[in-house]
């Protein structure tokens, strides 16, 4: 029996094959790269997704992928900096840059 899907859906993707999402040095090509294989075994639409670290090197990889027009991707799943900063609650994410969510960060550049 074969089973044909669409294209699978990743809700949290840190990165794939080689490529960190929230590596210092990401590109545009190199989300491209990351997606192309990604579809090479079925997905076809994910949320890169980016974790607490300070706001530089957060918003460097929200820079890129941001203005990116890949249908594939369906938004930036921003695992933190916004979270509880309660041990347990927060996970492996460190402390130091959990903060509270501002709309001034969003209006940053």
């Amino acid at each position: 029996m074969r089973i044909e899907f669409p294209g699978l859906f990743d809700l949290q993707v840190n990165g794939f094959g080689g490529v960190d999402f929230n590596a210092p040095d990401l590109t545009a090509d190199r989300v491209s790269t990351a997606l192309e294989r990604m579809r090479g075994v079925g997905v076809t639409r994910a949320l890169p997704t980016l974790v607490t670290s300070s706001f530089e090197d957060f918003a460097a990889s929200a820079r890129v992928l941001a203005p990116l027009k890949d249908e594939a991707i369906a938004g930036i799943h921003m695992e933190g900096p916004y979270i509880s900063p309660d041990d347990g609650s927060r996970g492996a994410h460190p402390r130091a840059h959990v903060r509270a969510a501002s709309a001034d960060d969003f209006d940053r550049r």
